[in-house]
């Protein structure tokens, strides 16, 4: 007999294969390996990562969500990511945007490190010019206020340069750890 052989999974694209089991013993066995391939990942549960007041190393609490880009990008080829990084508002305008520069090289070099594309990482460095919260310039405000503008957040941009996909933020409690 002559078979088409297909494998489909969600967020997959399928493959398939014509065999026959022609000169094949009754009780033999056909081996055919199929390939999918990832498409768009759909709805991503990824959280922004914190980084330490002037600082741009990042933390050990970052690698689970870093291991979950590499994973997508690994799994979605045609996938890019933006990676925009923050600061508080403390320090001056100029040295916010370099650090946040710094920042996003950060998650950059360790992509690339795993072997994920530099030509599929857009890294931006927003320095404080989107805070989350009152805390700006002369704004009295607690450090676990301040934790939450010191952030890199994800935006996973399809081949069509749409995006598919957004990093949320943490509460308070585990942006500060």
């Amino acid at each position: 007999m002559d078979y088409t052989v297909k494998a489909e999974k969600e967020n997959y694209e399928g493959d398939q294969a014509d065999i026959s089991s022609k000169g094949i013993a009754q009780n033999g066995e056909i081996v055919q390996n199929l390939v999918l391939k990832g498409k768009n990942p759909g709805p991503v549960e990824f959280y922004d990562i914190y980084f330490d007041f002037n600082r741009s190393n990042l933390r050990k609490s970052a690698s689970s969500d870093l291991q979950k880009m590499y994973d997508i990008l690994t799994l979605s080829k045609d996938l890019r990511v933006e990676i925009g990084a923050h600061t508080d508002s403390r320090g001056t305008n100029d040295y916010n945007d370099r650090l946040s520069a710094r920042r996003a090289q950060s998650v950059v070099k360790y992509l690339v490190k795993r072997g994920i594309s530099r030509s599929r990482l857009m890294s931006k460095g927003y320095g404080e010019t989107d805070l989350k919260n009152r805390c700006s310039d002369n704004v009295p405000c607690s450090e676990a206020e301040h934790q939450l503008n010191r952030r890199v957040e994800f935006k996973l941009i399809d081949s069509s340069n749409a995006v598919v996909g957004e990093s949320q933020p943490k509460d308070a409690e585990e942006a500060g750890e």
